[in-house]
Formats: structure tokens, sequence, C-alpha cells
């Protein structure tokens, strides 16, 4: 049993909290069912390509970020090399609101063997 069950808390409305979720797991299921039934309608003016071809590609975005992280870790195991990604940002407070932001980021990559020899440094493994 969770948390919820063995709480006797309410919220401010004198609503236990289990209702609520269940209210909120039900909200968010029946949002998502109209998000994937409506964007697969038929247009009333139907463009020069399939319809659902847009609404496709957007919802299978994830799909494809994970075939090339999955492509990526297939290479790396077939070569013995791993990528290597750093990041530098540098960040300069505005003078107007004295806010900081990031003006810009340098990222490097570089592919290093997969093994670093004992008493070596990691810069001369690299891998041009």
């Amino acid at each position: 049993m969770g948390w919820t069950y063995r709480s006797n808390c309410l919220l401010v409305s004198g609503v236990p909290v289990e209702v609520f979720n269940k209210f909120s797991l039900t909200t968010c299921r029946i949002a998502a069912l109209f998000v994937l039934i409506t964007a697969f309608l038929k247009p009333s003016i139907l463009p020069a390509w399939p319809y659902y071809l847009v609404p496709l590609i957007g919802l299978t975005a994830t799909l494809w970020g994970v075939i090339w992280w999955l492509g990526m870790k297939l290479y790396m195991s077939w070569t013995g090399l791993r990528l290597i990604v750093t990041r530098k940002a540098f960040i300069q407070q505005e003078e107007e609101n004295g806010e900081w932001v990031m003006a810009y980021e340098i990222v490097r990559h570089r592919w290093t063997a997969d093994f670093v020899a004992e008493g070596s440094d990691e810069e001369e493994d690299t891998i041009l």
C-alpha cells in the first residue's frame, strides 16, 4: 500500500488524496486519448502528402531518438570507442535586472578508446 492509504491526509477541500490521485490519473488518460485520436482525424482540406504523416512523425519522434541512441551504443561496442561529450557554459550577469544568463556554450565531442591504460592520462588516448 502506498503512503496515501496509510495517511489520513486531506486536501484543502476535504477530499482524500487517493480520490484526487484517481481523478488526476483519469483526467490525464482522457487527455492523452484525445490527443492521440484527434491527431489522426482526416482534415477537411487534404494536404499534398498523406494526412496522417505529420502526426505519425511527431508521435514517433521519441522512438527515432531511441533508435539513434541504440545505434550509437552498438557502434561504440563494435569499434571499442566511446564518445565523450564535454560542455562548458559561459554565464554572465545582465546589467539591467541582475539575472544570470548563458551567453554561449562550448560543446566538444571526442572519441576515446574504451579503456585507459594504468598510469596514462585519458587525454593521451584520444583518437581524432
